[in-house]
């Protein structure tokens, strides 16, 4: 890294911190207070983090390989699990898988050449199109944050104990802003959930017509770390990769943002689903590029 860089670098960091984009305040939802601050707070791998894009080591060897994210689905499940929105559909029918594809010689937070199996699709979001995210990229958050959680075969369809060790579980984050681009495939979910107003644990069901592949964002760099689970047990054995460029959607309201989650008997509206950005702890933090969705088949 040249001079005119580090100094960019510099800059970047300093303006983050300035705003509040760099901070470790915490944003409270009364309901998961003692979740995100609790048993979570001794953790010194925690997730989120705040990425900024120059202070990434460059992985040139790595790239991500789908399998099945082609094929459509047809029908969806919405989940309101209060701290996130959960998608399940019929995994039996059609299986979809990710390959992290690297030397099996290099040292990474993952397992290189195997088959990571996807579980679901979860959401978090905030109240406006500011603060949706969990993770930010050079300071900057979006409306909401998608997490497609992969974990490996053996622990397919019992995911609990993937979180027991590294390497077994891995989170695929993509970022999505409000702006005048449409996204089909959002756009039917989003009209699934606005069908009704869910309450902590409701679920409702629906067709669709999308492909997951619409969800993986085309020529974009992303960030690899070793986190934790952004809630409750906070276990630091997630690999984490987002992508740098975020996704479009041109909807105005988001359906998920009417759900509720249930205190002390009393329904209340969920306006924030996100944790605060945590210490870097002078963890590695690494980078990898995707010039296009790679796909493979046994």
């Amino acid at each position: 890294m040249n001079s005119v860089t580090k100094l960019g670098c510099g800059l970047v960091v300093l303006m983050m911190t300035i705003s509040g984009a760099y901070s470790l305040d915490f944003w409270f939802d009364p309901r998961f207070e003692y979740d995100w601050t609790g048993p979570c707070l001794d953790g010194r791998l925690q997730s989120p983090i705040a990425i900024t894009k120059c202070g990434r080591t460059r992985l040139s060897y790595i790239n991500l390989e789908f399998k099945n994210f082609e094929i459509p689905t047809n029908q969806i499940t919405v989940t309101n699990a209060a701290r996130q929105t959960v998608y399940d559909w019929d995994r039996k029918a059609v299986e979809r898988s990710v390959i992290v594809r690297a030397p099996a010689d290099r040292i990474a937070p993952f397992k290189a050449n195997t088959e990571y199996i996807l579980q679901n699709i979860h959401v978090h979001h905030g109240k406006n199109n500011r603060t949706g995210t969990l993770h930010s990229i050079d300071g900057e958050f979006y409306a909401m944050e998608m997490h497609l959680l992969f974990v490996s075969r053996q622990f397919d369809g019992n995911t609990a104990p993937a979180f027991a060790q590294l390497g077994n579980v891995l989170e695929i984050v993509v970022l999505f802003r409000s702006s005048n681009v449409p996204n089909y495939a959002w756009t039917q979910i989003n009209n699934l959930m606005l069908s009704t107003k869910l309450k902590e644990s409701e679920k409702v069901t629906g067709n669709v017509n999308i492909r997951f592949s619409d969800f993986l964002p085309r020529n974009s760099r992303y960030t690899l770390y070793h986190g934790s689970v952004p809630a409750s047990h906070c276990a630091e054995s997630v690999t984490w990769i987002i992508y740098d460029n975020p996704m479009d959607f041109n909807t105005e309201d988001l359906g998920m943002r009417y759900f509720t989650y249930i205190s002390d008997g009393k329904e209340i509206q969920v306006e924030r689903n996100t944790r605060a950005t945590q210490a870097k702890n002078g963890r590695p933090v690494f980078e990898g590029s995707q010039e296009r969705v790679g796909h493979y088949k046994r």
